[in-house]
């Protein structure tokens, strides 16, 4: 999603630097596509739709191949909510070309300590020698 986010940051200050907004909301839209045709080129995203007829979409929804939900579009004014709700409408409209994954591993925050057979607490920085020679003590020390 932070992708969507700044595309969509990106969008919104480019259209309202060139046109500016309106208060009809199908002109709104039909700049923002265009600035989002424009934004795309440049980027590893591709339009799946490159076209939508907003009137449409504003008046009869359930016959239009997008489901997208435009009754929610708020005021370009609210900068904030506006980047939400553009950042949304970006990621329903655009495909990435190039998918980068990430490995869990580098998600998921793994703790640098864990527990033994008798629950004790065992720090994981000691290298696999020093667990071996732990290992051993501890069987010494247990017969």
């Amino acid at each position: 999603m932070p992708q969507y986010l700044k595309l969509a940051e990106k969008i919104y200050s480019n259209l309202k630097v060139s046109k500016g907004f309106s208060d009809d909301p199908v002109e709104d839209l039909n700049n923002l596509m265009i600035e989002l045709r424009n934004t795309v080129k440049d980027t590893n995203f591709k339009m799946l739709h490159h076209y939508i007829d907003f009137e449409e979409l504003l008046m009869n929804s359930q016959n239009v191949p997008i489901n997208i939900d435009i009754s929610i579009l708020p005021k370009s004014k609210n900068k904030d909510e506006y980047i939400l709700w553009l950042a949304s409408f970006v990621e329903k409209v655009t495909i990435p070309t190039k998918k980068i994954k990430q490995p869990i591993k580098d998600k998921v925050i793994q703790p640098s300590y864990c527990y033994d057979d008798l629950g004790n607490i065992v720090d994981k920085t000691k290298t696999d020698e020093d667990a071996i020679v732990l290992y051993f003590q501890y069987k010494e020390t247990t017969t």
